[in-house]
């Protein structure tokens, strides 16, 4: 059963957004073939929007970390984010941080965040 999803992996592709009118089969390889490297890893919900794949666990025995070492290995992605999810509101992006990264970065120093802003009605600029 799908479950709404607290993480997930962002998938930036390479080289496929040169190849023209073959894009969209291209991007269907790559998805064919994220899916069989995370297979073995549980069940994913894959799929593209803006230029960007995204791999979404669909139970709790399907795990990210895993995915993304097995993501790695597939030709013709560039960068492979994992993330956690939010609602576009400083308060809720706030609790996201404290709640998921507060404790890995407890003894970091410095701490730095870059941000690109696709929806450009978003309150604040990049």
């Amino acid at each position: 059963m799908y479950r709404p999803v607290d993480e997930l992996i962002l998938i930036k592709i390479g080289e496929l957004i040169l190849k023209g009118n073959n894009r969209r089969k291209f991007e269907e390889r790559l998805m064919t073939n994220i899916r069989h490297s995370v297979s073995k890893h549980g069940d994913y919900k894959i799929y593209r929007a803006q230029g960007t794949m995204y791999v979404e666990p669909k139970d709790e025995n399907s795990k990210i970390a895993p995915a993304v070492e097995s993501i790695k290995k597939v030709f013709g992605i560039t960068q492979i984010s994992p993330a956690y999810v939010a609602e576009k509101d400083m308060n809720d992006i706030y609790r996201v941080i404290k709640e998921k990264i507060s404790v890995p970065l407890s003894n970091a120093k410095t701490f730095k965040v870059e941000a690109k802003r696709a929806d450009k009605k978003f309150p604040l600029t990049s």
